[in-house]
């Protein structure tokens, strides 16, 4: 949205102050935004997105870091699962190096493989490269379950303005709290 205002000229003061305006609250509110690792990690794993969206390089090199990491950790404990249930059989050891490879080959290849229709269900297109990425699999789907949306939030506030009138303006913080609580359960 920013890069498509940044492109609109516009001819009036107004309009441009406006634009300015509008530009900077989007700094403001969104610009650390990528910062964030669950959601550069979540957007990342979203097959229809990966990293050609993204400004803040580094961001996305810390987030990769992080999901190698978690492969490695996934990789370990089952590796761990396996030497506890057959203590026996020295043949099962797996070197850090193998490991490091498998992950680097399945990340590496994974992030440069083209992105998906935007309007494709993330989880199908999940379920079909599951075969091709076994390990980033699992920890795909524990990422695409972080809520993008801000309906409850605005559900929460529409709610509060309707047991917040004119005739309950004097209600405390704690009872108004208590009140949306209660009137959840009607929902």
């Amino acid at each position: 949205m920013e890069n498509e205002l940044e492109k609109y000229e516009p001819e009036s003061y107004e309009v441009k102050n406006f634009k300015k305006l509008l530009i900077t609250e989007l700094q403001k509110r969104f610009g650390k935004i990528e910062q964030v690792e669950r959601l550069t990690i979540s957007t990342l794993l979203d097959p229809r997105l990966k990293k050609i969206h993204f400004k803040d390089f580094l961001s996305v090199g810390k987030a990769v870091v992080s999901i190698k990491k978690q492969l490695e950790d996934l990789f370990k404990k089952g590796h761990r699962q396996d030497d506890t249930r057959n203590t026996l059989q020295k043949s099962n050891y797996i070197s850090d190096e193998y490991i490091k490879n498998v992950i680097n080959s399945e990340v590496s290849q994974y992030l440069n493989t083209p992105v998906h229709q935007l309007f494709g269900n993330p989880f199908k297109i999940w379920n079909t490269l599951k075969l091709m990425y076994p390990h980033l699999y699992k920890i795909a789907i524990k990422y695409l379950q972080v809520t993008a949306s801000s309906v409850p939030a605005e559900r929460l506030f529409s709610k509060t303005g309707q047991i917040l009138t004119d005739k309950r303006s004097r209600n405390k913080p704690k009872r108004l709290n208590r009140l949306v609580f209660l009137s959840s359960f009607y929902d």
